[in-house]
């Protein structure tokens, strides 16, 4: 793991959308790789985006919504160290991303034993 890749996300923000449809899913993929080159969209409406601000995300995406009842929600993610995160049945490709360039984890090994989590804080408070 480089010290680049630990510091790929300086700035993130958690996009998501509600009640999309497909035009409008692909015209946020175009706008989120306009506007930064680091990023993860593994789930339908949902992003991961590094860089400026939770309502500049939000100002870019609304035009492509339109008048339509879709609606973005954008929230600021924690700085380095301080990011965890949980899944379930998420499959190693597309929780590649989380790990190296998000959390800066090493990937965990291919057949974790039955009992483990995913690298997750659960006793963290939120």
């Amino acid at each position: 793991m480089t010290a680049e890749k630990l510091d790929a996300v300086k700035t993130p923000h958690l996009v998501i959308l509600d009640g999309a449809n497909n035009l409008q899913r692909d015209a946020v993929q175009t706008i989120v790789k306009a506007h930064t080159e680091v990023w993860w969209h593994e789930m339908p409406d949902v992003w991961i985006v590094d860089g400026q601000t939770a309502a500049y995300w939000r100002d870019i995406i609304m035009p492509v919504l339109g008048l339509s009842s879709a609606g973005v929600v954008v929230f600021r993610l924690p700085d380095s160290g301080l990011r965890s995160w949980a899944a379930s049945s998420l499959g190693r490709p597309k929780s590649k991303w989380l790990h190296e360039i998000y959390s800066g984890w090493p990937q965990p090994p291919a057949t974790p034993p039955a009992a483990a989590l995913t690298p997750a804080d659960d006793d963290i408070p939120f």
